[in-house]
């Protein structure tokens, strides 16, 4: 299992305007965001196999973030990994 731990803060930054997260109509949204994380946390934390710290980088990041460990702990292949620098395609001499 790979655990994308977020902070509540960080959470709640992306998901302030969302109207379709139940447990978040609540009159403090952020509380209940800290006393979900308070609760599962450790739970997470227990079960994760990778544990990655996501802050607020770009899917594509994260994605290779993933892929990067799974690399390093022999789960994934690094020739069925792309690599994370973009190559230009190389153009023959005239």
């Amino acid at each position: 299992m790979v655990y994308l731990r977020s902070t509540p803060e960080e959470i709640f930054k992306r998901l302030r305007h969302d109207t379709q997260r139940p447990l978040l109509q609540v009159k403090d949204p952020l509380r209940k965001l800290r006393e979900l994380f308070e609760e599962r946390d450790p739970l997470y934390r227990d079960s994760a196999r990778f544990i990655i710290e996501t802050g607020r980088p770009s899917v594509p990041a994260l994605v290779r973030m993933i892929l990067m460990q799974l690399e390093l702990a022999g789960v994934v292949e690094s020739s069925r990994v792309a690599s994370p620098v973009e190559r230009k395609p190389t153009t023959p001499s005239a």
